[in-house]
């Protein structure tokens, strides 16, 4: 159970979550919207993954904490507790959103060490674009093809993002940046190509 201990933001755009998980971990979530859009046309959720990241991007915050990855109940947890906030007295939190926001994404954010892919199939729902942020660490190949399969089977419509940490263009640079071994840019695009061709049958 996840036990929120602070929250801070504007309904109007952002508002962050500080939660306590059973083993006393910290993790944050957010939630926020696009002006002039309302909540009712776009609504982002972004969840952590991770407990920490053990990769320690010299931009980030987040490294240097590592305690594990979260589990795929903590992971949806945090999903519920933004929704029944937004929908207080929906029976199921999911089912709410059937008749609210045309479009709304969760982008599962912290995933440096390339961990466990997430939960896809509780993750069904209408009108959600699950949007997976990593720097592409080396190494995880397995990860990534299971990641595309996932892409395949349930989201083959092309309400899928994959988003790559990219910081610079520079190899050293981004080295200095993010302290571990990562695919070379060189392939990038292939993996990229794979995702796109997956969405639409196509070629990009």
């Amino acid at each position: 159970m996840i036990v929120i201990r602070h929250t801070q933001g504007n309904d109007e755009l952002a508002r962050v979550y500080v939660g306590e998980l059973g083993d006393k971990s910290l993790i944050e979530f957010v939630e926020s919207v696009q002006p002039p859009h309302p909540l009712e046309e776009k609504w982002v959720l972004i969840v952590s993954t991770l407990k920490g990241c053990p990769v320690g991007c010299a931009m980030c915050d987040a490294g240097g904490h590592f305690r594990g990855r979260l589990t795929a109940g903590e992971i949806l947890e945090q999903i519920d507790l933004m929704i029944r906030r937004r929908f207080p007295t929906a029976a199921s939190p999911c089912a709410s959103l059937k008749s609210s926001s045309r479009a709304w994404a969760i982008r599962l954010q912290r995933r440096g060490a390339g961990s466990a892919a997430p939960p896809a199939g509780a993750l069904r729902r209408p009108r959600l674009m699950p949007s997976i942020s990593t720097i592409a660490p080396a190494g995880r190949e397995r990860f990534f093809e299971e990641l595309l399969e996932v892409k395949r089977q349930h989201y083959s419509d092309g309400r899928f993002q994959l988003q790559f940490s990219l910081h610079t263009s520079d190899e050293q640079a981004r080295r200095r940046l993010i302290p571990a071994r990562t695919w070379s840019f060189a392939r990038w695009p292939t993996t990229a190509g794979c995702f796109s061709s997956a969405a639409t049958g196509k070629s990009p």
